[in-house]
């Protein structure tokens, strides 16, 4: 079962976000091999606000998608 874990920081140079300096966004990707010659998996992209404070539970953005 493949799983893959990639936090990053993120900042905005420009735009309405650039005063709320570095962001974290957890990513993650968990998969299986259902047969040598079949796969699948699903993916988690999040962002979550400022490392200083995170945002709402509201505010927050969470992205689920299938994958291979």
């Amino acid at each position: 079962m493949p799983f893959s874990l990639a936090p990053k920081l993120e900042r905005s140079l420009h735009g309405a976000n650039q005063d709320k300096g570095f962001e974290f966004s957890p990513n993650v990707q968990i998969g299986w091999d259902f047969t040598p010659k079949i796969n699948g998996a699903l993916e988690y992209y999040g962002s979550v606000g400022p490392i200083t404070g995170f945002d709402p539970l509201h505010e927050q953005e969470q992205q689920i998608f299938p994958g291979d």
